[in-house]
């Protein structure tokens, strides 16, 4: 997971990613009867306010799911984390197959090779900030 917060530090996109013990975001990964790879949960929770702040945030890694879909166990778990950062930078989820553009926010992305956020991704994050 730690991978995750690299690889989008050493991209071009204007933000960076870090830990600490006294923030009130969380990060966890655990077995769960739901059949999702990843959740990010933010604050505030809207889909349309891309003018407000995000205060806090709660991602979720399904080792479940990740551990039956992966054929790079690292790489899968890397790519997850890296997507559901993405949610906390204002990035939305590309469910089309055949969107145009490569993006870490893709649905149909290939978990076990993709664990970086592209030029599209950071972009759009660019955009925003």
């Amino acid at each position: 997971m730690t991978q995750a917060y690299v690889n989008w530090n050493l991209s071009a996109a204007k933000v960076s990613v870090g830990t600490s013990a006294v923030s009130s975001n969380t990060v966890t990964a655990a077995a769960l009867n739901t059949t999702w790879y990843g959740l990010n949960t933010v604050t505030p929770s809207c889909v349309t306010c891309s003018t407000s702040t995000i205060t806090k945030f709660t991602i979720q890694l399904n080792s479940t799911t990740i551990s039956r879909d992966a054929t790079n166990v690292s790489n899968f778990i890397t790519s997850a984390m890296v997507h559901e950062l993405g949610h906390t930078f204002w990035l939305g989820d590309d469910p089309y197959p055949s969107s145009p553009s490569a993006s870490i926010m893709n649905y149909s992305r290939n978990r076990n090779s993709l664990t970086q956020p592209t030029s599209t991704d950071v972009a759009n994050v660019n955009t925003k900030y």
